[in-house]
């Protein structure tokens, strides 16, 4: 089974509006995982459907016009409320049109798209009442979307051109994003563009040209786990990437990261990013000759080349929304880091470990860490977690005693924040 289903059935060609508003209404059908999130109760009839009658045209205009959004843009840092211009561009309702849509929201991860949709959109009040939501967000591959969402507005043009070959904005707006697509310097222009949270042609030149030359630097995958902190979200503070050059020119700490190459045992087919950062943790473990014990700073601070004393005395500046290890001659790294607590700070530490896990361990390759949730980051927080403190040992401390004392009394031995020990606890629960 696929794990996306995006189509439109029964052509009717009811209803008042436009001629392609008319020619294009019919059952839409929008399936993930196995969850139908069309099913709805029409209220009129007072009956349940499986699939929505709707005009496509208005949807398939709305992905055309923010496909690179879409499938490039991940969401804002968790204490971050997303802006109107985000939503406007990653949220179904945005495509209007008075019509009734299921409450989808789309967000890049990476190399994959997550679909939320924890709310079901209308009421007994309203002609539709969706039935469904996800309960979790499910993630499904960029390009198994993407070629999804490609086949829905080609089947809205093909049955607009069926009939009585209607023109729209819509043909000439897709007839664009194909061929920028085809073209990999376009394409490339435009995703960098989308990362920052900018529309086609909207962002600011100067801006643009910074993002291409630290992209040709660091990597475009890498800049781009860092470009929506720096992009629109960022235009009331330093101009352009001045916040990251300051970044990058503060007082770093001179390291040199091991290099390891670990072996999972039985990988896990599984796009969760906590099950491969857990199998990460225990192989990293396991290879450093621990079990569930603490890790001392001493040995974090060792697998880096860092003493304790340079590790502890090395400040960042202030209100840096990234950490980042720059690579420098003959194997070297400098530390940027961002946290001053030192729980948070070896916090840190371990993400980097897991991000040269994830990514290679490479003298040249740059490592981020930053609260956007793409997969690459949410990776390296459960590694982290499970490497500072791993599950098993965390538990048998705590011996079922969930109370705020012993909570913190686990997370000190550990040398983590309480919050690392309580989110254990509430995924203990939620897996059992």
């Amino acid at each position: 089974m696929t794990d996306l289903q995006l189509s439109i059935s029964n052509w009717e060609a009811a209803g008042q509006g436009a001629a392609e508003v008319l020619a294009s209404t019919g059952r839409l059908r929008l399936q993930v995982g196995d969850i139908n999130l069309t099913e709805h109760e029409d209220t009129f009839s007072r009956t349940s459907r499986q699939e929505v009658l709707v005009s496509a045209y208005p949807l398939a205009f709305w992905l055309a016009a923010n496909w690179w959004r879409l499938l490039h843009e991940p969401k804002p840092p968790e204490r971050l409320r997303p802006s109107t211009e985000w939503r406007l561009a990653h949220e179904w309702p945005a495509a209007n049109a008075g019509t009734i849509w299921p409450a989808v929201v789309l967000a890049s991860e990476g190399d994959t798209i997550q679909f939320q949709a924890s709310i079901a959109a209308g009421s007994r009040q309203q002609s539709v009442r969706y039935l469904n939501t996800l309960q979790v967000p499910i993630s499904i591959p960029r390009e198994q979307v993407e070629a999804v969402l490609d086949g829905f507005i080609n089947s809205v043009l093909g049955r607009l051109e069926a009939w009585d070959g209607i023109q729209t904005e819509l043909l000439d707006l897709w007839q664009e994003v194909k061929d920028e697509r085809r073209d990999e310097e376009s394409s490339s222009y435009r995703r960098l563009e989308a990362c920052l949270g900018f529309d086609p042609d909207d962002a600011p030149e100067a801006l643009m040209e910074q993002a291409m030359r630290l992209a040709e630097t660091m990597g475009p995958q890498t800049f781009n786990e860092i470009a929506p902190l720096y992009g629109r979200s960022a235009q009331g503070q330093l101009p352009g990437l001045q916040q990251f050059q300051q970044l990058l020119e503060s007082p770093a700490l001179e390291a040199r990261l091991q290099v390891f190459e670990v072996v999972l045992q039985k990988p896990i087919q599984s796009r969760a990013p906590w099950r491969l950062a857990q199998q990460l943790a225990h192989a990293l473990r396991q290879h450093l000759g621990l079990s569930n014990e603490p890790i001392p700073t001493a040995l974090l601070c060792d697998l880096f080349g860092l003493t304790p004393q340079a590790f502890e005395s090395t400040l960042p500046p202030r209100r840096q929304p990234i950490a980042v290890a720059v690579p420098g001659p003959t194997g070297q790294i400098a530390l940027h880091l961002r946290k001053f607590y030192p729980p948070a700070r070896r916090f840190e530490l371990a993400r980097f470990l897991g991000d040269a896990l994830v990514t290679g361990s490479r003298s040249e390759s740059w490592y981020v860490s930053s609260d956007i949730p793409t997969y690459r980051q949410k990776v390296q927080r459960a590694f982290a977690a499970e490497f500072l403190c791993p599950a098993e040992g965390a538990l048998e401390q705590l011996c079922g005693d969930y109370s705020e004392p012993a909570v913190e009394q686990v997370a000190e031995r550990f040398g983590v924040s309480p919050e690392i020990v309580e989110n254990l606890i509430a995924n203990q629960e939620v897996t059992r």
